[in-house]
């Protein structure tokens, strides 16, 4: 089998089908609804290609010692992404996290995956996961269940950077928040 470059797809003339394909878009409902149905099909694919690489190294009997190197012959992602993509595939079909509860980013559910289970059903039992969770939701989750790394204390810099951080944010929610009384102010008007 012949490993397929990302460049390949370009030269292949499936580009060309792809832009007559394309809908005409016009207004800003129109883009961001096509945006994110495209964002939509793309994660799903990526959980598919997960249950296939599940499934491929069961099937095939790739062990460990030979996995990264199948990956790194035969496929377009290298082993890391194949990693990443398996361990976000195995805590979404676990059911251990419901799927509504999850992002719908592989990337995103691998940071979550990589949390110890302990700290994982803690964060569960306390609301902590929500599908709209960006990187630095599950950054701050993680500063926040795990201890800290022996012999890794936070710096007094840190911390404060942490509580400018925290500031910012606060005031971001009072912002919004006035935003939206104001808003339902003139709604009971």
């Amino acid at each position: 089998m012949q490993k397929v470059s990302k460049g390949t797809l370009r030269n292949s003339g499936r580009f060309d089908t792809i832009e007559q394909a394309r809908p005409v878009l016009t207004t800003e409902t129109e883009f961001v609804a096509e945006i994110n149905r495209l964002a939509n099909r793309v994660d799903e694919t990526y959980w598919m290609i997960g249950e296939l690489l599940i499934e491929a190294k069961r099937t095939l009997q790739i062990g460990d010692d030979l996995w990264s190197d199948w990956v790194d012959t035969h496929l377009r992602f290298n082993r890391q992404t194949a990693f990443k993509i398996m361990q976000a595939t195995r805590l979404w079909k676990s059911g251990e996290i419901p799927s509504d509860q999850l992002p719908p980013n592989y990337t995103l559910v691998y940071e979550i995956a990589a949390i110890p289970t302990a700290y994982r059903q803690k964060a569960l039992r306390d609301g902590a996961f929500r599908p709209d969770m960006r990187r630095s939701d599950i950054t701050q989750l993680k500063r926040t269940l795990l201890p800290p790394k022996p012999g890794k204390h936070r710096s007094r810099r840190a911390i404060e950077a942490e509580l400018r951080r925290l500031d910012e944010e606060e005031s971001r929610i009072a912002r919004r928040r006035a935003e939206l009384e104001r808003e339902l102010k003139a709604l009971t008007s």
